[in-house]
């Protein structure tokens, strides 16, 4: 619990002082995670290759490692996250939480739950935005709803009618 307490420690300092970069952590098992920022804003989780905030629960259970700070790692993948408090307390707090019974149902479904649907989402974005629709797609392939799809493209800054073309082939592919 010590390490994690000092990756948290790390993290709110990152935070605080507004920091852009990658704090990476290892374990002494050799499992990598990352938590990217961007003027102090927790951008992005990465746990072995997986992104988002489902990773929190593999990071929380790291016992003992190292990690650094990288100011000049600055290709982000960027995905929707709670607040950086959220994020810290999660750090911390899924360590002690309940491990869910079998029995019970996420609340929280992807919208696109099959590698058919996340390929054909990809393929959407690639078409429509070339080469940074491939760069978006892990992130909205992870989208909950049509509206999660729209606020990161619009996050994006995509043209409003390529958002509306892009939405109109997303929701027939749900």
């Amino acid at each position: 619990m010590a390490f994690l307490k000092d990756v948290t420690t790390e993290l709110k300092k990152l935070c605080n002082k507004k920091a852009t970069g990658y704090l990476f952590i290892v374990s002494d098992e050799n499992q990598q995670a990352s938590f990217g920022l961007i003027d102090g804003r927790i951008v992005s989780i990465r746990f072995r290759g997986t992104y988002g905030i489902e990773v929190i629960s593999k990071i929380s259970a790291m016992q003992n490692g190292r990690f650094r700070f990288d100011p000049d790692s600055l290709l982000f993948r960027k995905t929707k996250l709670p607040s950086n408090d959220e994020i810290i307390k999660q750090v911390l707090g899924s360590h002690f939480a309940q491990p869910q019974k079998a029995n019970d149902k996420p609340n929280n479904r992807e919208l696109f739950n099959t590698p058919e649907k996340k390929a054909a989402v990809e393929d959407v974005l690639i078409d429509i935005l070339g080469p940074i629709g491939g760069l978006l797609s892990d992130s909205v392939q992870d989208s909950r709803s049509i509206k999660e799809v729209i606020d990161i493209l619009k996050e994006e800054q995509i043209d409003a009618s390529l958002l509306t073309l892009i939405t109109d082939k997303i929701k027939a592919i749900v």
